[in-house]
């Protein structure tokens, strides 16, 4: 007995050294010690090639995400992990070819940064699997949204929603956009009636649940997205009515800037289409605006 306590003990002693040596080999870098996101990210003596890529999506993460992503940390062997403020360390590039399909299953934050979602008028269908927002690392949203269901509901509130209350994430400015998308909304509806029919029900803001035919966690999880009126937004799952290009076209495209405006990206613009779908996702529309008028924080 005595014997295997001192084994145990000997294995605990050499793994803590192993991982003290681990991060004495690592390059930790915190945002708190610049001014700004564009400061900080321009900073960072970054290991990859492709250096300019690498610098858009850091940027695009820590402007849209201040309070949640906290430091970079760069390995010896140049693994490069977002630190995040409840402690978890999110890697940026695998370095692992993947499908479409395993880019879903097990992303990194390169493969969920791959796809540029592009705001404005839908003019044709998109390439096949081109689903700009699909992708999601699950961990990233844990530590900025909430990491159980529990924590996820203590960060809501519920909040009124052109004539409904519905409960959406405060952290990072969710909650305050979902707000301004309700104001310049009910405008809109006031001016044309008629796109009454596309917010007369809601189907749904924060629910604890996978996606349908999956294992993932889905974005209402975590209260960062809202469904509306599930009889004006075809889904690829189930719609099965009439031409799938028509109908994106069709869906008005003042709606769509409205919440696009605000940092929501819509699931009409998915091969896998979800028109009923907005999801918040600042980062994304921050790497197309950058492309347009440079780096500003949101």
């Amino acid at each position: 007995m005595i014997e295997r306590t001192y084994i145990s003990f000997f294995i605990i002693l050499f793994l803590l050294i192993f991982d003290s040596c681990h991060f004495a080999n690592s390059q930790v870098y915190l945002a708190k010690d610049f001014q700004n996101s564009s400061n900080f990210v321009e900073s960072i003596p970054l290991p990859y090639n492709e250096s300019e890529r690498v610098r858009e999506d850091l940027y695009a993460l820590f402007a849209s995400y201040r309070m949640s992503c906290t430091g970079i940390e760069i390995t010896e062997k140049n693994e490069l992990y977002v630190i995040m403020r409840n402690g978890a360390r999110i890697l940026y590039d695998d370095r692992k070819h993947k499908s479409f399909e395993e880019k879903l299953a097990n992303p990194d934050l390169k493969d969920m940064l791959e796809q540029k979602y592009v705001p404005g008028p839908v003019k044709e269908n998109p390439a096949e699997n081109f689903d700009p927002g699909r992708i999601r690392v699950i961990p990233f949203f844990q530590a900025i949204y909430g990491e159980t269901q529990k924590d996820v509901i203590r960060n809501t509130l519920n909040i009124e929603f052109v004539k409904h209350h519905v409960a959406f994430n405060s952290i990072e400015g969710a909650s305050a956009a979902l707000q301004k998308v309700h104001k310049n909304l009910s405008i809109l509806i006031k001016e044309k009636p008629e796109l009454t029919k596309y917010v007369v029900s809601i189907a749904g803001t924060l629910k604890w649940r996978v996606i349908a035919g999956t294992q993932r966690l889905s974005p209402h999880s975590f209260a960062m997205a809202i469904d509306i009126n599930p009889n004006q937004g075809a889904y690829w799952r189930w719609w099965a009515k009439g031409d799938i290009a028509n109908i994106r076209r069709e869906y008005p495209q003042s709606i769509i800037s409205i919440f696009e405006e605000q940092g929501f990206i819509w699931g009409g613009k998915w091969y896998h289409y979800d028109l009923m779908h907005f999801e918040y996702r600042p980062e994304l529309l921050l790497k197309h605006w950058n492309g347009e008028r440079g780096k500003n924080d949101l």
